[in-house]
């Protein structure tokens, strides 16, 4: 008897011990993301109930315990790098970029935001190709090689393709949309639209002033279903938007697939399975998700 109440007694030490540096292993931040479990913004309080082995040693080593705690559910996990912005782009090499309320452009660099010394209204890029920027007068700026470069219009949307082309929508031209090569605006067919997201300029996805999403595979345009406040082409099979009810959703044949996350304001892509995000509230997360499978 007596030798049952001093395991007893030594199995619940080891299983206090262990539980106590588990928890604070897992409250401790990571670098500069700091993992926010239980965030109501992205709606992770969703969770389930997932088990990790704790494994006691004893004389004959036949004796284990498995414990229950919660974790967010999850087949990708949100990271929260803070923050209060209103944009967000990657340029050519992937280098996250933000503007503040006030119009500043940010760089991030490992742990802290790096001012550049330039305004805009919006920003878009990519990686591979490069980032854009509307300044406070409604032109546009390229950054390329650490230099900006002025291309000449007034603007209300504007991206890189790549190889000093781009795509824009002139203030005036009633959300017609234009290809800038060589030095020259050239119109492309549609109007009425307010935003883009594209490959080349003949895969572009953009969304009219309705809200309504349509790709031109350079003819024509084609009308997809389901209404969205901005989306980001990812590849030739992955297309991610923010709805009308800020959730995240992937089209895949035919229809909006709801994605992980919500009370989102826009989403630029590092591949095809990582991404980072800027909530309504400015915050910005950054995502690890599984391989898309379509």
């Amino acid at each position: 008897m007596k030798y049952l109440v001093v395991f007893t007694l030594f199995f619940s030490i080891q299983i206090r011990a262990q539980l106590g540096e588990s928890s604070e292993r897992r409250a401790k931040p990571q670098n500069i993301f700091e993992l926010s479990f239980g965030q109501p913004i992205l709606e992770l309080t969703q969770t389930l109930i997932s088990i990790e082995d704790i494994i006691f040693s004893t004389l004959d080593n036949r004796f284990s315990y498995k414990v229950p705690f919660k974790e967010p559910i999850l087949n990708h996990r949100w990271l929260s790098l803070g923050g209060k912005f209103k944009d967000i782009a990657l340029d050519e090499k992937g280098n996250l970029f933000a503007l503040d309320e006030n119009n500043l452009l940010y760089k991030l660099l490992e742990d802290h935001w790096v001012y550049q010394g330039i305004k805009g209204k919006k920003i878009s890029g990519g990686i591979g190709k490069g980032l854009c920027l509307i300044g406070l007068a409604d032109g546009g700026f390229y950054l390329k090689n650490g230099k900006w470069t002025k291309i000449k219009g007034k603007l209300a949307s504007f991206l890189s393709l790549g190889d000093d082309k781009f795509l824009g929508i002139e203030q005036k031209s009633i959300g017609r949309l234009s290809l800038y090569e060589e030095g020259t605006w050239l119109d492309l067919p549609g109007i009425n639209l307010k935003m883009m997201s594209a490959l080349s300029e003949s895969n572009i996805y953009a969304l009219r002033d309705d809200y309504s999403v349509w790709n031109f595979d350079g003819i024509r345009w084609k009308k997809l279903v389901g209404k969205m406040k901005n989306i980001t082409v990812v590849t030739d099979e992955i297309l991610i938007g923010i709805g009308l009810n800020d959730g995240v959703y992937q089209y895949s044949d035919g229809s909006w697939v709801p994605m992980r996350g919500n009370s989102l304001l826009k989403i630029v892509a590092i591949n095809d399975h990582q991404f980072y995000a800027i909530s309504l509230s400015g915050e910005i997360w950054k995502s690890f998700l599984p391989q898309i499978q379509l």
